[in-house]
């Protein structure tokens, strides 16, 4: 969101001539506690339970306004789903088979990459000041 209206705000720029691509790190599926479908403030409190919506919510958000800015054709957000215990980013242990993962989503989503962001040559960049 931040990028779209850097660009359409400060640099002038038409949200239609605006194409966009998000790449996620993964989307954890989960499923809540039973405790919360009948808990209070303290259920949600606990466990960090409450945080994980937010931010969950949040992200679902911003995405569907900038796809609402730009127009479905002009956004592509990729943020595969992954069982939550089956990645972390955090220790190195995994990284085959995180490096096997984005190798597969790269072939599914390569082609609609190309078709939505690679059909233009982009004007050579000029800086403003050099040194």
């Amino acid at each position: 969101m931040v990028a779209v209206v850097e660009c359409v705000g400060t640099l002038g720029v038409e949200a239609g001539s605006i194409g966009m691509l998000s790449i996620g790190t993964y989307e954890a599926v989960t499923s809540r506690p039973e405790r919360l479908n009948s808990g209070g403030k303290l259920a949600w409190a606990r466990g960090g339970s409450v945080v994980d919506v937010l931010i969950r919510a949040q992200s679902i958000a911003v995405n569907n306004q900038v796809r609402f800015l730009l127009g479905k054709e002009r956004f592509l957000r990729i943020d595969p789903k992954v069982a939550r215990e089956d990645v972390t980013l955090d220790t190195p242990q995994k990284a085959d088979e995180l490096i096997g993962r984005a190798a597969h989503h790269s072939r599914v989503h390569m082609p609609q990459i190309q078709r939505t962001f690679c059909q233009q040559i982009a004007t050579p960049y000029v800086p403003v000041h050099r040194v």
